[in-house]
């Protein structure tokens, strides 16, 4: 009885989300070598090695021309012969020589098209509607992957061996129902990890959830209840533009003053702009090329002078929770977890149609019948 009840709740639960897990597989193997494939594809100028570094100050000019005033952040990294880049709002991203000041290369048409396919992946083209039903068939897929485990968990060591590696010869309902079996048996690691990371980024009671068990609250904000009259929000008043919030951008000022409060060892570093009236530049360093958190924060008063450092990974569930992404993606292992988490999410394809067929197979016999 409780078999066949697990069974009907395996089956309901991978109907219902079966698109979205297909949608969030096919777009996550596009995604696995993104930063790969964007390296690999460019074709811009280098960036002349030899000379003395303009300010930053001439390289924004020069780079972004008439667009200067709509820059929000400048970054870049000690490696020898690395561009100097400028970020145009949520946009684009400008590349410059920081020897030159030449425009080296901007956001390409591929890594705009990974963007998309990013936010298919992450909300199906909507962060309101689309976000739920991702969010929603996370939580599916891991009901699919402890009733699945319950159900194909053979009784021997010996049968474990016929449900892992498929057979051949077999045709129909059997290859189907073998390959659903193998398949689901060998990515049901990496589907587990995917579908607990994916949790905890697509809802905030689970991110909660990570803070409370291991001792820490949690760093957002949280929101005040109907009783005590929450705000509505003003849709007619237009959020913070970044020109009218500082009309002075000093980037070569602030970068000494950062600099001069920078970590031992830093790797690269991102000088972003004041976000709100009142706030200073702010720098975010890094201490390594990893996907790790690393460095910290450094943040500037209204005048340029220090203000304050936070260093990165002080709360270990603070640094626990920054690994979530990379850890999903498969960078936190480099290549080969790339290529790992590209394989499960090819079997999870194999999974939804092999699943679907057989319940298209089971519901005909039954009408059938």
């Amino acid at each position: 009885m409780v078999r066949k009840t697990l069974f009907w709740i395996h089956l309901a639960a991978g109907l219902l989300a079966a698109l979205p897990l297909a949608a969030m597989a096919l777009t996550g193997i596009l995604l696995s070598f993104e930063h790969q494939i964007v390296e690999a594809m460019r074709t811009e100028r280098s960036v002349n090695a030899i000379g003395v570094r303009l300010p930053l100050d001439s390289v924004v000019t020069r780079a972004a021309g008439t667009q200067a005033s709509r820059v929000t952040a400048v970054s870049w990294t000690i490696r020898p012969g690395s561009p100097v880049e400028l970020r145009l709002g949520r946009e684009d991203v400008l590349r410059a020589d920081p020897v030159t000041g030449d425009l080296l290369g901007r956001t390409t048409v591929l890594e705009k098209g990974f963007a998309t396919v990013e936010i298919l992946h992450r909300w199906l083209g909507s962060k309101e509607i689309g976000g739920k039903i991702t969010g929603v068939s996370v939580l599916l897929c891991l009901v699919l992957s402890t009733t699945g485990l319950f159900l194909w968990w053979p009784r021997s060591l010996r049968a474990l061996r016929g449900v892992v590696w498929p057979r051949r010869g077999l045709r129909g309902q059997a290859r189907d129902w073998q390959w659903h079996n193998a398949v689901g048996a060998l990515v049901l690691p990496g589907l587990v990890v995917l579908t607990l990371t994916g949790t905890v980024m697509s809802w905030k009671w689970a991110e909660g959830l990570l803070y409370a068990a291991a001792g820490s609250k949690s760093p957002r904000p949280q929101m005040p209840s109907k009783s005590e009259g929450a705000a509505k929000p003003v849709k007619d008043r237009p959020g913070p533009d970044a020109s009218s919030i500082s009309e002075d951008r000093n980037w070569q000022e602030w970068s000494d003053t950062l600099l001069a409060h920078a970590p031992a060892g830093w790797t690269s570093v991102r000088v972003a702009a004041p976000t709100k009236p009142g706030s200073g530049a702010s720098g975010v360093f890094r201490t390594s090329f990893e996907p790790v958190p690393s460095g910290g924060i450094a943040t500037l008063a209204l005048d340029g002078s220090f203000q304050s450092w936070a260093p990165a990974g002080k709360d270990p569930c603070a640094r626990l929770r920054s690994l979530v992404k990379p850890l999903h993606t498969g960078e936190l292992f480099g290549v080969a977890g790339q290529i790992f988490f590209a394989l499960v999410s090819l079997g999870t394809l194999v999974l939804v149609w092999t699943g679907v067929v057989l319940s298209g197979r089971r519901f005909a016999r039954s009408r059938s019948s």
